[in-house]
């Protein structure tokens, strides 16, 4: 036998033929639909996450934004703490009237 008339593969007839490109085919229709869930499944995803930054900027306050508008209330809280801390003091250097020397018993 010469290499002209050797035996090749494709000579087994076209019903081999057959099963390689069914095969390929096969292949490739579960590469594509492979292909389609990871692709859906990313564009889920974006949406997602632009739904959660809008969320995000809607429900939440940057720290420096809250700090600025709860500092009058702060400023509010510590003045109210000085004037009872003022009232204590005066009132803990008075005397009760049980321990006056002219309260009637």
């Amino acid at each position: 036998m010469d290499a002209a008339t050797a035996p090749t593969a494709f000579d087994a007839g076209p019903a081999l033929l057959y099963v390689i490109t069914g095969l390929l085919s096969l292949v490739s229709v579960c590469l594509g639909w492979f292909a389609r869930v990871l692709w859906e499944a990313v564009n889920k995803l974006r949406m997602d996450l632009q739904a959660l930054e809008v969320q995000i900027v809607r429900d939440y306050v940057r720290y420096d934004r809250l700090r600025d508008e709860l500092k009058p209330i702060s400023d509010g809280m510590q003045s109210l703490l000085n004037e009872v801390r003022s009232l204590h003091a005066a009132l803990s250097t008075k005397v009760d009237r049980s321990e006056c020397g002219d309260h009637p018993r």
